[in-house]
């Protein structure tokens, strides 16, 4: 999971409207949708930091059976 596009998700469900929307406020479901990628965002990103830090960064470690 690349948790850098689903901040990139986020930003753009929080931003402008959406759909052909005129208001310049998003819609309520677009700012939890935003909320909920931003927060698999942040899980995904500390997943991937105790993995490297555990594990190692390199491809080759990830191979093995660790």
């Amino acid at each position: 999971m690349n948790w850098e596009q689903l901040l990139e998700l986020a930003e753009m469900l929080a931003g402008a409207p959406l759909h052909g929307e005129t208001r310049g406020r998003p819609q309520q479901t677009h700012l939890r949708k935003a909320n909920s990628a931003a927060y698999h965002a942040m899980f995904h990103a500390l997943a991937n930091s105790n993995a490297d830090t555990l594990i190692g960064s390199g491809a080759a470690v990830r191979r093995t059976e660790e």
